[in-house]
C-alpha cells in the first residue's frame, strides 16, 4: 500500500497541496462516500486523513476509503458523534435525530480545508491543546471543540480567511463554503460536490500538471445533472 493521506500530506510542503491536486484527491472522496450513501446506505462517520488509503506509492489516483468502525446505517439515527470530534458535523455533536448522509460531506469539507491551507479548520484549538492539557480536563477540551465546530460565525470566520489567501481559487472557497454548512438541509450533498466547478475541474488537470482532459466524462456529470 502506499501509506495514508495523513502521512502523505505531512510530506508536503507547509502540510498543503495546490487547487488542482485538491480537487483530484477531494473527487476520489466524494466518489467513495457517495458510492457508501447510494448503495450501502452507510454515513461513515469518521472521515479523516487517516482513514484514506493509497493504494500505490505516488499513485495519486489509487485513494481508498478505509475503517468502517464507526459507520452506521442511514436509518440508525440520533447517536451522537462518531469519530473525531474535530471532524464530525454539528448535527452528529448536537445529537439530532435527522442527522444523514450530509454529515459526511461537512466532515470531508474540514479535510478539504485541510488540505488547502495546511491547518485544522479549528486551528486554533488544535494548536493549543497540547499546551493547554495541563491544566484543562478531556472534557473541557471536548466542550470548546463542540461549541466552535456549532458556532456559525466562527466557521464563517475561518471560511473568510481562506478567501483571503491568493493560492487559493475563488471556486474551492465555494465548495467549501457549500460542504461547511451549518444546516444540514442547506449543505451540498456529494453527488452535487461531483458536479462542483472545482470538481469537475479535475478531469482537465492532471495534479502533477498532465493534460488528461476527457470531454466525454464532464458531458456525461454535467448531463447527469
Amino acid at each position: 500500500a502506499g501509506g495514508t493521506l495523513e502521512q502523505w500530506l505531512a510530506e508536503c510542503a507547509g502540510g498543503r497541496v495546490n487547487c488542482d491536486t485538491a480537487a483530484w484527491l477531494v473527487r476520489q472522496m466524494l466518489r467513495a462516500i457517495w458510492c457508501c450513501h447510494l448503495h450501502g446506505s452507510l454515513i461513515h462517520r469518521d472521515l479523516k486523513a487517516d482513514n484514506f488509503m493509497f493504494g500505490a506509492a505516488g499513485d495519486l489516483n489509487s485513494l481508498k476509503l478505509i475503517d468502517f468502525g464507526a459507520a452506521m446505517p442511514m436509518a440508525t439515527f440520533g447517536q451522537r458523534g462518531g469519530g473525531a470530534l474535530a471532524s464530525c458535523a454539528p448535527e452528529l455533536l448536537r445529537g439530532c435525530s435527522s442527522c444523514g448522509p450530509d454529515a459526511d460531506v461537512w466532515s470531508l469539507g474540514v479535510l478539504l480545508f485541510r488540505m488547502l491551507t495546511g491547518q485544522h479548520l479549528l486551528s486554533d484549538i488544535s494548536s493549543s491543546t497540547a499546551r493547554l492539557r495541563r491544566w484543562l480536563t478531556a472534557e473541557s477540551v471536548e466542550e470548546e471543540v463542540v461549541r466552535k465546530v456549532c458556532d456559525g460565525e466562527y466557521i464563517s470566520r475561518r471560511l473568510a480567511h481562506v478567501r483571503r489567501d491568493p493560492a487559493i481559487s475563488s471556486e474551492a472557497c465555494d465548495l467549501l463554503e457549500a460542504m461547511l454548512k451549518q444546516d444540514p438541509a442547506a449543505r451540498i450533498s456529494a453527488i452535487r460536490a461531483l458536479r462542483h466547478p472545482f470538481v469537475l475541474a479535475s478531469y482537465s488537470v492532471h495534479p502533477r500538471g498532465d493534460a488528461v482532459f476527457d470531454e466525454q466524462v464532464v458531458e456525461k456529470m454535467r448531463r447527469f445533472a
